[in-house]
């Protein structure tokens, strides 16, 4: 019986065995079977991340080609904005220097008004005197004249009387 006992212990140590066998290799499958599923989902991260980081360069590049776009349209806008500015400068500049010149001119003509009504009010005043002493002469030189022609004629007047006494 003890051979029929070896022969269990052997065949029970033969199952565990077995048993054991078959555990590790349907361990090692799965452990394979996991190593595979980490394995292509490393892959797969890997292909992801590669794909992410030519989708980010290329986003990148997009937006350094949109900021160079940009930055030219507004250098672009900047230097209209200034052309503008300057020809509104300009403009306004000549406008200026019109108003001066005409302001210029104006100041002129006025002064040249005044200087003509000062010469005017002086000739005036001139013209004045001149005629109030000719006025006074004349009523001078009128009395005189009268005063003269009275003795003329009385002087005549006795000249014909002693002459028609004569005659």
């Amino acid at each position: 019986m003890e051979a029929c006992g070896l022969g269990e212990t052997m065949r029970s140590q033969l199952q565990k065995w077995d048993s054991l066998e078959c555990g590790k290799a349907e361990q090692d499958r799965d452990t394979a079977a996991l190593l595979l599923t980490v394995t292509r989902r490393a892959d797969e991260t890997l292909l992801r991340r590669g794909e992410l980081q030519r989708q980010l360069l290329h986003e990148l590049r997009e937006a350094k080609a949109a900021q160079r776009r940009s930055l030219v349209e507004t250098e672009a806008e900047g230097r209209r904005a200034e052309r503008e500015a300057e020809q509104r400068l300009r403009a306004e500049e000549g406008a200026l220097a019109k108003t001066k010149t005409a302001l210029a001119r104006a100041r002129w003509q006025r002064d040249q008004a005044q200087r003509q009504a000062a010469k005017l009010v002086h000739y005036a005043d001139h013209a004045e005197r001149v005629a109030s002493r000719r006025a006074a002469e004349v009523e001078r030189d009128g009395e005189w004249r009268v005063e003269q022609l009275r003795r003329d004629g009385l002087q005549r007047l006795q000249g014909a009387e002693v002459f028609s006494v004569a005659e």
